[in-house]
């Protein structure tokens, strides 16, 4: 599964696609577009994790999200602005 979002205002994350696997599987009640919050430190950075559940710096998951076994997320910038990040899954 994977997603792409960017960032509120307010330092959320606003996921603005998913994977239709992620959808399928997921057991977020509302299939609402999930909105958590975010590490300064880790929104716009490359980052590979292999035990996210681990990291101090995760920001946590919504109530029915899929257990993360691994994570991978990348920023994609326009004009040397963090516009998105991705998270292919």
């Amino acid at each position: 599964m994977g997603w792409l979002g960017d960032l509120t205002p307010d330092g959320k994350i606003n996921v603005l696609a998913m994977s239709e696997v992620g959808w399928n599987e997921c057991d977020i009640p509302s299939k609402a577009v999930p909105v958590l919050p975010v590490s300064e430190s880790l929104w716009g950075k490359f980052l590979i994790n292999n035990d996210p559940s681990d990291d101090p710096r995760r920001g946590g998951l919504p109530p029915g999200h899929l257990p993360l076994n691994s994570f991978i997320g990348y920023p994609l910038r326009l004009e040397g602005k963090n516009i998105w990040n991705a998270c292919p899954g």
